[in-house]
């Protein structure tokens, strides 16, 4: 069974109260190995700022599509069905838009995309693949990478996903004629060895005095 990986954020009363009176939540992304290298390109998770927060997931995968090519941070939606997916297994996008076993041999370390077949009626900039994981609460597959170069028919690809991730705290501002936004520094963690726990768990904080995240693999003792 796959393990379940989690991530605790935690806070000082005093940096909570900073980040509180400046209206920050925080953004958390997963990075892919795509057509132009590693990537976080899409917000994963988007959580309110509250005292202790938990993100959690199974690294399970899953292959989807859209035909929009969203800027990070945008809102996007897929418009195929979620295929599951292993490292080295490969599907096609048949004519109708639907997933199928390919015939292609595929890359045993990533998740492959063996022929799209699939024209987007009256589109001609070709389909975006959506990378997934699968939410450990929910059990549903939610996107963590789009694919910014559209395939056209005929078009092959692979993705390899891998346990990095970053995160930040942001708050953005507007009125009636003007929006803003501000961002704490970026913060990194790589979930694809066991911590000191033996499991896949970490907790992190943000010292708001010096911008500085730490991240440990053993609960610290406020937690």
């Amino acid at each position: 069974m796959e393990a379940t990986r989690v991530i605790r954020f935690y806070e000082s009363a005093e940096d909570y109260r900073v980040l509180s009176d400046g209206g920050y939540t925080l953004n958390v992304a997963k990075k892919v190995v795509g057509t132009s290298g590693r990537s976080s390109n899409i917000i994963w998770k988007t959580l309110p700022l509250t005292p202790r927060l938990e993100v959690s997931w199974k690294a399970k995968y899953a292959l989807c599509w859209t035909v929009q090519c969203p800027t990070e941070g945008d809102a996007f939606s897929v418009l195929g069905t979620w295929q599951p997916c292993d490292f080295g297994e490969s599907y096609d996008l048949s004519e109708d838009g639907l997933w199928q076993p390919s015939i292609i041999v595929g890359d045993q370390t990533h998740l492959n995309v063996g022929e799209v077949l699939f024209k987007y009626p009256d589109h001609s900039g070709g389909i975006h693949i959506v990378i997934g994981i699968m939410d450990a609460i929910t059990k549903r597959y939610e996107a963590i990478y789009v694919d910014q170069a559209g395939i056209l028919p005929g078009g092959s690809a692979k993705y390899q996903p891998n346990g990095n991730l970053d995160f930040w705290y942001e708050a953005k501002t507007s009125n009636d004629s003007l929006s803003s936004s501000a961002q704490t520094s970026v913060g990194h963690v790589d979930t694809s060895v066991r911590g000191a726990t033996g499991k896949h768990e970490w907790w992190i904080t943000l010292v708001t005095g010096t911008g500085r995240w730490e991240v440990s693999s053993t609960a610290p003792r406020t937690c």
